[in-house]
């Protein structure tokens, strides 16, 4: 084999052993190793802002040549739709039963969530693209529960940080060029892009940070350094990848209800969760894991 061209590997298999939990590294009997011999060359694509924990990455580095660009899983392999309507949840929803006279913003569940969205832009995963987004502290309120013992009317406050705006996936045909030009580069013969394949089109503002990257993976499989991104040019792609990692219920029609995704199940209805301190979590192909 000529070229084998790997984008974001992600195995994320579990069993009964460890209650369906793909966050480890234990891949069963799924082999990802991919010792010399395999191809000769072999070239990896992985997602420097995917950080879901569900989404561990499974990390060819010891052996082969690996270029992290910014983005998602699906920013990096493609997958989103042209355009796509971002209604997040960056904080689980949390709820509280107060007194009906006590301000919203008096409760505990909405003075956690203001501290958490004071907290979240600090967070090398989210950076980027929340200055193209709107992010803020939302609540539910419901009056429709029983009074104490006193007869004192209550309500039901809930409240998350929410994070909204559209998104395309125009970055996603930059990660594409890269891979295409570096299989070139490893000698593998394509047809030229066509350039009026709309498909295959993004914003010409993003030229320059398209040729940077094509240079990046270009150097890393000759085995050398190349210049990184920017503040300026991170904040540039930011607008273009996707926020994948969320406290979304997996009953999306539920999104705009915040109170209706309290009680989910975290193993179950998260799915799209964050790892802890929203970084993602790294294996080598022997399953061991990485800093």
């Amino acid at each position: 084999m000529q070229f084998l061209g790997l984008f974001d590997t992600v195995t994320a298999v579990g069993g009964m052993l460890d209650g369906l939990d793909p966050h480890d590294g234990n891949n069963l009997a799924v082999k990802i190793g991919l010792p010399p011999g395999v191809a000769k060359q072999v070239f990896h694509l992985t997602a420097m802002h995917e950080c879901r924990y569900n989404f561990c990455l499974n990390s060819v580095k010891e052996q082969w040549p690996e270029l992290s660009l910014p983005g998602a899983h699906a920013d990096i392999g493609g997958g989103y739709n042209p355009q796509e309507e971002e209604y997040l949840f960056l904080s689980r929803p949390a709820v509280e039963t107060v007194l009906a006279d006590v301000p919203t913003e008096a409760t505990g569940v909405y003075q956690k969530a203001v501290l958490q969205a004071e907290t979240l832009p600090h967070y090398f995963a989210l950076a980027p693209m929340l200055p193209s987004g709107v992010m803020k502290v939302e609540t539910n309120t419901d009056e429709r529960v029983s009074p104490d013992h006193l007869g004192n009317a209550k309500k039901r406050v809930a409240a998350a940080v929410t994070f909204q705006r559209i998104v395309s996936n125009d970055w996603s045909k930059v990660a594409l060029r890269v891979m295409y030009e570096v299989a070139k580069e490893a000698g593998v013969v394509f047809d030229a892009i066509d350039s009026d394949n709309l498909k295959l089109r993004y914003p010409t503002h993003l030229n320059q940070i398209c040729e940077k990257a094509i240079k990046q993976g270009k150097a890393f499989l000759s085995g050398l350094e190349a210049p990184t991104f920017t503040s300026e040019e991170l904040n540039t792609i930011g607008k273009y990848i996707h926020c994948s990692a969320n406290w979304n219920a997996v009953d999306y029609h539920l999104k705009n209800n915040i109170s209706s995704a309290v009680s989910s199940s975290k193993t179950f209805s998260f799915v799209n969760r964050p790892d802890e301190n929203w970084t993602r979590t790294v294996y080598d192909m022997a399953g061991n894991p990485q800093k």
